[in-house]
């Protein structure tokens, strides 16, 4: 029974993996394109959690008292800030530079399945 079972596993997967590989790119091309998507997927993040450090170091130093340690965390968080917004800018006048096309934006976060426009 688990024989008869996994080869019908087999046979019915079969297709799936035939239409994995695709023959025009080469594997680096792949990698590199599947690294530019995780890193596009990334920098909303990062700058978000670099967002959220700046304001609790605002809120450490306001409530807290304990005003060296909030300076810090502020600090550090608009030093971040200001590095990843740079590095962005420096890209894109790169990109303008050389006339090359940029993929867009990220798109925005939603709950899978809901269509915001609609509502359903």
């Amino acid at each position: 029974m688990k024989k008869a079972a996994l080869i019908s596993l087999g046979v019915l997967a079969l297709p799936l993996v035939a239409l994995a590989q695709t023959p025009d790119l080469a594997p680096l091309q792949i990698f590199i394109i599947n690294v530019g998507r995780i890193v596009g997927m990334l920098v909303p993040i990062l700058i978000g959690a670099a967002l959220i450090v700046f304001f609790w170091g605002l809120v450490v130093y306001l409530f807290k008292q304990d005003h060296k340690a909030g300076r810090q965390l502020m600090l550090w968080g608009l030093i971040t800030l200001f590095v990843m917004v740079a590095v962005w800018g420096i890209v894109r006048l790169g990109a303008s530079a050389l006339g090359v096309q940029l993929g867009g934006n990220a798109p925005a976060p939603g709950i899978p399945g809901y269509n915001q426009q609609s509502g359903y």
